[in-house]
């Protein structure tokens, strides 16, 4: 294996929150999950999702100061996106002036006959029962909500044992992790897109980046993307080159093929398969997607670089050969 791929490796690792052979686990898996295609919508999801459409939008923005970010705010950010019901939008935001009492999370919306804009400060929420709490303050988390926590948390045991280079048993816990939560979270995250194209019909307001808004990973979804990487990094070192195509695939397919991490991947699959014209074309998608080099750190513009280096190269011993 070529030694950029080991500078990309380290890349990959540090680019995320912390985190034989082996069965590829296709009896335990469905076609949906494994291949990141739509799913049927669950009934128990549907009368949850309805349920709440009826509500105003809310707002929740976490706070990600040096402070909060010790605290846990980034996992925090990630678990809140992952559970949000369709109403509520959560996002990264400034301090909040709550120092020591992080993760906090400030709450926005509109109550009263009157609409009156409401702001609620809530300090230390980290725990998964404090999360639940805030966005579903009524109790009327639904049974594929607690799926998604399910699945959530076995991701995290994944990243746990892969961060050890257990391989064999970070496998499994993905696997499992986006078997038991890929068809509620999908429902979910459908349902958020409804929401949001529905509020913004009502108020009169035009998405001017239409394109750019489809051409995104969906923040609820990110952490299943990842799962998915890592499975096809963890089989790669267990020798399961099929079995990490699949994950791969699955990944950058839940990506709307738009995280570059997932594709760099693929490309680093390929050439494990032998396949140049494969790796090639990976690595021009990655070139492809619009990135904002100067918010990349030091990692990703290494990364970026290598990448590039070796599509150079690529190219050079197509067109010889």
């Amino acid at each position: 294996m070529g030694g950029w791929w080991k500078l990309i490796n380290a890349f990959l690792a540090s680019a995320n929150p912390k985190i034989g052979s082996s069965s590829s686990g296709f009896a335990n898996l469905n076609k949906e999950s494994y291949f990141g295609l739509p799913s049927q919508k669950s009934q128990d999801t549907a009368i949850a999702i309805d349920a709440i459409e009826k509500t105003d939008p809310v707002s929740l923005s976490v706070c990600l100061s040096p402070g909060c970010l010790v605290d846990g705010s980034k996992r925090a950010l990630e678990k809140l996106r992952a559970l949000a019901p369709a109403h509520v939008h959560v996002e990264g935001g400034p301090c909040k002036s709550f120092c020591g009492s992080g993760p906090v999370v400030v709450e926005d919306s509109r109550t009263g006959p009157n609409n009156k804009m409401r702001t609620v400060p809530y300090k230390r929420i980290s725990a998964e029962d404090r999360i639940l709490k805030l966005l579903y303050p009524g109790g009327e988390e639904s049974k594929s909500t607690l799926q998604i926590v399910k699945g959530y948390n076995l991701g995290l045991s994944g990243d746990e044992a892969f961060g050890n280079k257990n391989y064999e048993e970070a496998i499994k816990c993905y696997e499992a992790a986006v078997d038991c939560a890929f068809r509620a979270a999908t429902d979910l995250q459908n349902k958020r897109e409804q929401f949001e194209h529905k509020t913004r019909a009502e108020s009169g307001r035009k998405r001017n980046d239409e394109h750019s808004h489809q051409r995104k990973t969906p923040e609820g979804l990110k952490w299943m993307v990842r799962a998915r990487r890592r499975e096809a990094l963890a089989k790669i070192e267990m020798g399961d080159v099929d079995g990490a195509m699949l994950a791969i695939q699955a990944s950058c397919n839940m990506s709307r093929n738009t995280s570059s991490q997932s594709i760099i991947v693929l490309a680093r699959v390929y050439q494990c398969k032998n396949n140049a014209p494969g790796e090639l074309t990976a690595l021009q998608n990655l070139f492809h997607l619009r990135v904002d080099e100067s918010k990349l750190n030091f990692a990703e513009k290494n990364a970026r670089r290598l990448a590039e280096i070796r599509l150079q190269k690529l190219k050079f011993q197509l067109k010889k050969s």
